[in-house]
């Protein structure tokens, strides 16, 4: 090998190496921390155009509570954030009306599951589970039909403001 390919492998490509990597992570969606967003907080996100008003659950705690026992939605909706992407389930124990749950992977609907509907005086080992199809790290709950109306689909994009 001669002087200048060696010169090129041991300064230039690195360079190279390392500007690719760089590059790869430029559009990576990283979940926001405990300390960004309390539970109880609301955070406004846009997607399929429009902005909405979501009230997070983030801990454990608030994860497992969700929106159990209330009456209504609060605010838009609520959105869940988890650490890594994993396969989640939902149910809708104690729930008193229907939703569309939004299932995100980074910033990007990868399936929705609408008109997810409560199932009053049913056991809870009986209560129907909903899966996302994908592994997830965002679950947004939207009152049933709100995916429809305004126009969410597999594939948009989810900004957090």
């Amino acid at each position: 090998m001669n002087k200048i390919a060696k010169l090129f492998i041991v300064l230039i490509m690195p360079f190279f190496i390392f500007a690719s990597c760089s590059a790869s992570n430029k559009y990576e969606y990283q979940t926001p921390s405990e300390k960004e967003y309390a539970d109880g907080s609301e955070i406004k996100v846009k997607l399929s155009g429009r902005e909405f008003l979501l009230t997070v659950s983030q801990s454990p705690q608030a994860r497992i509570q969700g929106l159990s026992d209330r009456t209504e939605m609060p605010a838009d909706g609520m959105i869940f954030f988890f650490e890594t992407p994993q396969a989640l389930s939902f149910w809708m124990k104690n729930m008193h009306f229907p939703i569309d749950i939004i299932w995100v992977n980074g910033n990007k609907v990868m399936s929705i599951t609408k008109n997810a509907q409560p199932e009053p005086g049913i056991s809870d080992e009986y209560l129907k589970r909903y899966f996302s199809d994908y592994y997830v790290n965002i679950v947004i709950e939207l009152n049933a039909g709100d995916a429809d109306k305004f126009k969410i689909k597999v594939g948009d994009i989810l900004e957090l403001k």
